[in-house]
Parts: C-alpha cells; sequence; structure tokens
C-alpha cells in the first residue's frame, strides 16, 4: 500500500511537560469555534460561582464545592474537544488539572489556558490571511488582470477605513468574524484608501488626474504605487541563503 502523506499544517504544543495538543492554528474553522467558545465559558464561569456561593455553610460544603468544580471541569474540558479535535483529550494533556480550579496568579486554569492559546490562533489566523492574500495576487498576475489594492502593502489603510465604518478601533478587539470585517470592508466610504484606489484606477485606465489628486499621488507615491506580487522562488531561496548565513 502506497503512502500519502498531506501537509495539514498541525502543530505540536507541549503542555507543562504533561501531554501534547495537537490542531492547526492556521484553521479558520477551529479560529472561529475557538472565540465563539468565549460567551459559554463566561457563562458557565458565572454559573459555576453563583452555585459555590449558594453552598451553605458547614463542613459538607467544602465536599460539594469540590463536586461542582469536578463536574464543571468535565464540561469545560468537553468544551475545548469539541473545539480541537477528539484526538486532544485535555485531561492527560493538562496532567489532570482540573480547569475549574484557580492557578496560583488567581485566574481560574481554564482563563490562564485561553490566554496562552489566543496568541498562538491570532497569528495562524494571520498566516492565513497572507497567505490567501498572496495566493488572490498571484492569481490575479497570472491571469493578467490589474491590481487596485494589495492587501498587506494596504493593511494600515484598510484598518483605518474599517475601524471608520465600524466606529471604533477594530485592532483593538481580541476577536473579529471573518464576515463582520468584510462588511465593514464593503462599508468604507471616502477615505485615504478610498482616494489611494481611484488614484490606482486612474493611473491604470491612463484618465487625467485632478491637481489635488495628482497632489497627493507626488506627496504619497510610495503609497499609491503598488509593490510587485512576492516570487515565491526569490523568496525561497532568500531563506535559504540566509540560513546558510545563519541569519
Amino acid at each position: 500500500m502506497k503512502q500519502l502523506t498531506i501537509d495539514t499544517g498541525v502543530e505540536e504544543f507541549s503542555v507543562n511537560g504533561h501531554g501534547v495538543l495537537r490542531f492547526n492554528p492556521a484553521d479558520p474553522n477551529l479560529y472561529h469555534r475557538f472565540f465563539d467558545a468565549g460567551k459559554t465559558l463566561s457563562a458557565l464561569d458565572k454559573e459555576l460561582e453563583e452555585k459555590v456561593a449558594a453552598l451553605p455553610d458547614g463542613p459538607e460544603s467544602a465536599e460539594a464545592g469540590l463536586a461542582l468544580l469536578a463536574e464543571y471541569d468535565g464540561r469545560i474540558k468537553a468544551l475545548l474537544t469539541g473545539i480541537f479535535g477528539a484526538e486532544n483529550d485535555f485531561d492527560r494533556v493538562l496532567g489532570g488539572v482540573n480547569l475549574a480550579g484557580v492557578g496560583t496568579n488567581g485566574k481560574r486554569v481554564v482563563q490562564n489556558l485561553l490566554e496562552a492559546l489566543t496568541p498562538i490562533l491570532q497569528q495562524g489566523a494571520q498566516r492565513h490571511l497572507e497567505a490567501a492574500a498572496d495566493a488572490a495576487v498571484a492569481e490575479a498576475d497570472a491571469a493578467g488582470t490589474p491590481r487596485l489594492m494589495d492587501w498587506q502593502q494596504d493593511a494600515p489603510l484598510i484598518a483605518a477605513g474599517i475601524s471608520r465604518a465600524a466606529g471604533q478601533d477594530v485592532r483593538a478587539l481580541p476577536y473579529l468574524h471573518w464576515w463582520s470585517f468584510l462588511g465593514w470592508f464593503d462599508a468604507i466610504g471616502e477615505g485615504t484608501f478610498a482616494t489611494v484606489v481611484a488614484i490606482r484606477d486612474k493611473l491604470r485606465r491612463g484618465k487625467k488626474l485632478e491637481p489635488w489628486e495628482l497632489d497627493f499621488y507626488r506627496t504619497h507615491r510610495a503609497a499609491v504605487d503598488l509593490r510587485p506580487a512576492p516570487d515565491p522562488a526569490a523568496d525561497a531561496e532568500k531563506q535559504q541563503l540566509l540560513a546558510r548565513l545563519g541569519a
């Protein structure tokens, strides 16, 4: 039987020396499941606190409290398994530590876990978007379709335009759903990004720029002129050279 090896992007993370967590940080489905679960986890935490506060005083209170922690530990781990896949046994990964318990920093263990995973998933999502943007650029160049924007080059202008459309700085949000991003992107009206794209379109079609547009172009030419699309072969050669130099 022939072996078929597929790069699924799965990476392994050793957790406190107890177990290994396996997932693809750039998986958009995992990203959405992870951040969508935030409300559920917050609700579980509130429910646990209310039940603990309602426990009667007495020697049986401690035992009942431990039983509650064990119950919620199971519910939290079941939720996390649903997010990261059945191959990730969080009881084994964490060495049997109760996620509903409190760490030395005063936070629940599940909160510490989520805070450790959040930047990994955010970086993975960024890699996914950059890869998708590069693929779209390469496809447009191959088809001979003129580009009017570049996701990476125009990122600061796009972020400013989306923040204006959203009425808040979206870069400060801990989580932004892709469909919300697209909705605000489509709602970008007047602004620097719109001006840059309009000037690029006029230049592409050979149309005369208005005096103010010409002045803007002279002042912000580095932002208006699109940089060449990245060359994968050249980038790979550059990385090999850096590796040889020990950089």
